[in-house]
């Protein structure tokens, strides 16, 4: 064996392997960064279309090389806002029609917010949470 170490190898920080999780990112970290992947969904509250999808994909993709498990939680929450936006479509659709379609359209937000913040608190103990109603578009 070599015991020789070259200094362009101490200059470069070294990359945990697949699968393994970053040394340097401690549990209540790599849960805080799932929960905020939940609750990332928010963000088309604050007026970012699509946002409520694109925000767990967006932090899924910033964080996916530090926080191991994190893919879960993002495909999981993008897969419950895609399924809850093609319902609400849906129910736009029949408002557009009869007044049908407002209350279950009301409904399906205020179900979608509540099981969001269900998820992040699940989240953030380390449980795993399984969003009823989603469909898995995204695997």
């Amino acid at each position: 064996m070599n015991n020789e170490t070259n200094a362009d190898d101490l200059a470069l920080p070294q990359k945990p392997s697949q699968g393994e999780p970053a040394p340097e990112m401690p549990l209540a970290q790599r849960r805080q960064w799932a929960m905020f992947v939940h609750l990332a969904a928010f963000s088309a509250y604050a007026g970012v279309p699509v946002g409520n999808v694109l925000g767990p994909i967006i932090l899924w993709q910033i964080q996916k090389d530090k926080v191991p498990g994190l893919e879960a939680h993002a495909k999981d929450a993008a897969n419950f806002h895609l399924a809850m936006t093609i319902y609400m479509l849906v129910c736009f659709g029949f408002s557009m029609f009869c007044f049908v379609g407002v209350l279950p359209l009301m409904g399906l937000g205020l179900y979608s917010t509540v099981i969001s913040v269900l998820a992040a608190i699940a989240a953030n103990d380390g449980k795993p949470y399984r969003y009823p109603g989603a469909i898995e578009l995204i695997k």
